[in-house]
Formats: structure tokens, sequence, C-alpha cells
């Protein structure tokens, strides 16, 4: 993550989806998703654009996935088209399902398999030549995240279809 953040437009780009925690808003993710107390999910956005937050959050961030993260997961293809990301896609949500029927949680992490040629290290590491399109890990979570607000089906039809 820390490679993505030093990207200015990637920050700014991805601050326009940051919300607050007390957000409406179907489209975005409240700051709650992140880790960000309400008031501090106020003014993330605009601290996002500007800083590389991911230097605050090192530490705290290499601790979660070192001593409270039982399981990574990849899911890879053996093609990387459309067909493929929206198979990965589809394999992933019946995973996460499955897990949140079992009380467990799952974060999907983009970062090592989305920026450059990162995506290569987790081949090497998992012996695969198949191409990693979903990165996640899944655990007990000690605090639950309440879940975000989201699109229905219909509203999803027409937003994509608009």
């Amino acid at each position: 993550m820390m490679t993505a953040m030093t990207v200015d437009e990637f920050r700014c780009e991805l601050s326009n989806y940051i919300k607050s925690n007390i957000t409406e808003h179907k489209i975005g993710m409240p700051g709650f998703g992140m880790g960000f107390p309400t008031l501090i999910s106020f003014v993330a956005p605009h601290m996002l654009r500007r800083f590389n937050m991911a230097k605050a959050t090192k530490k705290k961030d290499e601790a979660l996935l070192k001593k409270s993260t039982p399981l990574f997961a990849v899911i890879s293809t053996a093609h990387d088209n459309k067909n493929a990301w929206l198979n990965a896609g589809e394999a992933y949500e019946k995973i996460a399902l499955l897990a949140e029927r079992e009380g467990l949680a799952t974060a999907v992490w983009a970062a090592p398999i989305q920026i450059g040629e990162f995506y290569k290290n987790v081949q090497k590491i998992i012996k695969t030549d198949f191409r990693p399109q979903v990165f996640f890990r899944i655990g007990y979570a000690k605090k639950p995240t309440r879940h975000s607000p989201r699109l229905s089906a219909i509203e999803v039809n027409i937003y994509i279809n608009a």
C-alpha cells in the first residue's frame, strides 16, 4: 500500500471515494472501513489528497498483518482477461459470504497484486504461473466493522447502464 500512496493521482482519486462515518452515500467507503474515528472521517479525504497517510499507519498495518491475520488467500486464474476477473470476483464473493455466515471476516488487499508487477512476487511465493486476481485476509475480527451503505441490485443496474 505504501507504493500506491506515494502516487498523488492515486491518493486524489481515492479521496473522492472516502466518506464520513455517518454517510448515507451508497457509492464510496465510509471512513470506519479504513479504521478512522468519526471526527477524523470528516477530514480524511482532504488529508489523504495532500499527504501519504500510509507512512503514519505503517506500523499499525504491519502489526495487523503479522499478528492478527491467521490466513492470507489468493484466487488466481489461468488467464488475465475480463472473464477471468469476473470469475475470480464471483469466487471471492462466494467465499466472503460463506465466511460471513460462519462469523469470519474477509478483507481484500489489492496492492499486492495490482500495483506494477508485485503480482509476480505473489506468484513466486505461492508457486504458480496463474495470475493472482484477488488477494485477501480472512479470520475472526476482534471488533467487527459495520457494513457500509450498499446499492440495491436495481440501483447497480441503473448505475452501470447510465
